[in-house]
């Protein structure tokens, strides 16, 4: 019995060993803002930003280096979450700046089990002051996009879902989104890409619902997030005057955006109506699941809007 038991106890010892070594590897820089070599970043008030590869301790940091290759810091350095360091610096066009994440005196970036990170070197050069100032194709806006798809029930009840994405093009990154809804829309679930539940909260304010959403994790710059929200509607869909079993949908939609926006929408009819009108007379007609689906995708001009409507005749 005892070879066996020695046996036993070495393999135990083993996976100690492993456990300790898993947890005493030392962080690494796995990302910064401005890249390390990156050339012609934007003078002025910027943030540089440093990335770990593991949680952080918050006790202290250490970004090494001085003279006129060392940014001007702005305010006070701070961890923005358990694995990004971010600090404000004043940029000068036309420079060229170098800076060290640790250094053989400093290694004050440590990990919770208080592991050193790995010295990490980070060098980057602003624009000149004209090239700041000059406005590409790449710097315009890109166009905003609405996407609803509506499904009706026969009891008059829409239910909808929404996709969104989100494309950080800034240099801070987005952590939350705050946006309002008339009060006729019922918001019920928001899903990110992972299929996981995104946190949202509602206040009531006269006829409509500011929301505030938090997201799973920040979106970096340069980072994109596609999310969906899910709901109902109620009050959209009315019955018509004096004329039996038929329905009438009506929607002036205003996207109330500071540029172009590409607005898609869908409607699948309840099973067994019938289409008498549509506008606009070009929303494409086609059918789905047996019932009769309507589509339109219209680019609204700044202050403009869309007009979607039709009425269709439901049989009981």
């Amino acid at each position: 019995m005892k070879p066996h038991a020695e046996k036993s106890l070495s393999i135990i010892m083993f996976s100690i060993f492993a456990v300790i070594s898993a947890q005493a590897v030392p962080p690494k820089v796995v990302k910064t803002i401005p890249e390390n070599g990156q050339e012609n970043v934007k003078p002025g008030i910027e943030t540089i930003r440093i990335v770990f590869d593991q949680q952080m301790s918050s006790r202290g940091h250490s970004v090494c280096g001085g003279g006129p290759a060392f940014p001007e810091i702005v305010g006070k350095p701070k961890w923005e979450n358990k694995t990004t360091f971010v600090m404000k610096v004043r940029l000068e066009p036309d420079h060229q700046y170098e800076m060290s994440v640790n250094c053989p005196d400093y290694q004050n970036f440590k990990n919770i089990n208080g592991e050193s990170a790995v010295i990490c070197p980070l060098s980057f050069s602003t624009a000149s002051k004209s090239q700041s100032q000059e406005k590409s194709p790449e710097s315009a806006p890109e166009m905003y996009t609405q996407e609803m798809h509506y499904e009706i029930d026969p009891d008059e009840l829409i239910n909808f879902y929404s996709p969104n994405h989100i494309k950080n093009t800034g240099d801070e990154p987005i952590t939350e989104r705050r946006f309002i809804n008339s009060d006729f829309v019922n918001l019920t679930k928001m899903v990110d890409d992972k299929g996981r539940d995104i946190k949202f909260t509602a206040d009531h304010e006269d006829n409509i619902y500011r929301y505030h959403v938090v997201f799973n994790e920040p979106v970096m710059p340069g980072e994109e997030l596609t999310y969906t929200t899910y709901g109902t509607i109620s009050g959209l869909i009315k019955p018509v005057p004096e004329k039996e079993n038929t329905y009438m949908y009506y929607m002036k939609h205003y996207p109330a955006a500071d540029r172009p926006t590409l607005r898609i929408e869908s409607y699948l009819l309840p099973a067994g109506a019938k289409l008498l009108s549509k506008t606009p007379e070009s929303m494409k007609e086609s059918e789905k699941d047996g019932r009769i689906e309507l589509a339109v995708k219209k680019v609204i001009p700044v202050n403009g809007s869309i007009t979607t409507s039709f009425q269709y005749e439901l049989k009981k």
